[in-house]
């Protein structure tokens, strides 16, 4: 996939997720493979719809796939199937991509996250993000308890102090995790 990227290119990964964002160089698209396949070793995909459109020097792919891993249960350790929709739109000009906007289940993948922090996955620990124009954060994580989804909100402050904020928001949902 690396080598269809265009010199100048923008890869939107839409959703505020630890996967989710906006790439426009190759090692930043190195990096969220990495972390894609560390948060779901083993992920297949399975192309289920795929339209092309256009001509060489503007071509348009829609494609509908389902990714497939399997996620290891906190309570009994046995595999338990993952499955998420994703919608994509590829833009190529001379066969080289320059733009690809992903959208997939955001509520299915952050329902997962607590799966994947359990097992210390940090990467599922990292938090999103929230951002406003006058620089207020809030950063969050989905957590699960025995009796169902808990949703953790921590209010990060303002922009000029958000590297300490993450690092108290780390603080808390470490000590959330380990009890």
């Amino acid at each position: 996939m690396l080598e269809s990227l265009a010199g100048k290119f923008e890869y939107r990964f839409v959703g505020n997720s630890p996967i989710g964002g906006r790439r426009t160089t190759q090692a930043s698209m190195i990096k969220w493979w990495v972390r894609l396949f560390k948060l779901f070793p083993g992920l297949k995909f399975e192309l289920r719809e795929l339209v092309i459109q256009g001509y060489p020097w503007s071509t348009k792919i829609m494609t509908h796939m389902l990714f497939k891993a399997e996620i290891q249960s906190n309570l009994n350790k046995k595999p338990v199937p993952y499955e998420n929709e994703v919608m994509q739109l590829m833009i190529l000009k001379w066969g080289k991509l320059v733009s690809i906007v992903t959208v997939e289940d955001t509520q299915k993948f952050i329902g997962v996250l607590p799966t994947l922090v359990g097992q210390g996955i940090t990467e599922a620990s990292d938090q999103p993000e929230l951002k406003w124009v006058n620089g207020r954060r809030v950063y969050y994580s989905v957590m699960e308890d025995d009796s169902g989804d808990l949703t953790l909100l921590i209010l990060g402050g303002n922009k000029n102090g958000q590297d300490s904020d993450i690092k108290k928001a780390r603080k808390i949902l470490k000590k959330y995790i380990e009890g």
